[in-house]
């Protein structure tokens, strides 16, 4: 009867330790299984990722290509641009030329201008002193001069 305790009692010790076993193994699974839920949501997560940065690669890919167009069009622009600024600079060099040109023709004219005036004057003055030599007549010849000079002034 003592060893039928004996085995009792140690049969119930083992079973007390296999139920501790047996729930600490329950709840490792249990943690595994969690474990392998969350590793099944990230790669599903890995998935939708994925599809994510295609989508992002197309619309980036996209982008580029518009980023090119309108580099491809600043280009023509600036060459525009300057052709433009070019063709400005030329017109307003031309602009300088005829502008000196006048003002070289105009400085022309008044030395032109100041040399008749000064030889009508001359010629008055000579006129004038051949009148007061002379008589106190004056030929229409000489009248007709000192008109046409005084209408040159």
């Amino acid at each position: 009867v003592n060893d039928v305790r004996r085995n009792q009692k140690r049969l119930d010790e083992e079973a007390g330790k296999l139920r501790a076993e047996t729930q600490r193994f329950a709840k490792q699974t249990g943690k595994w299984l969690a474990l392998y839920s969350r590793f099944n949501e990230a790669l599903l997560e890995l998935g939708e990722v994925g599809a994510w940065a295609k989508g992002m690669e197309k619309d980036l890919n996209e982008i580029a290509g518009s980023l090119g167009a309108v580099i491809d069009a600043e280009g023509e622009y600036r060459a525009r641009k300057q052709a433009a600024d070019e063709k400005q600079k030329a017109q307003q060099e031309r602009l300088r030329v005829v502008k000196q040109s006048i003002a070289k023709l105009e400085a022309q004219r008044r030395a032109a201008l100041a040399a008749a005036a000064k030889s009508d004057e001359q010629q008055q003055q000579s006129a004038s002193a051949a009148s007061s030599s002379s008589s106190t007549t004056t030929p229409k010849s000489t009248t007709k001069k000192n008109k046409q000079n005084k209408n040159k002034s």
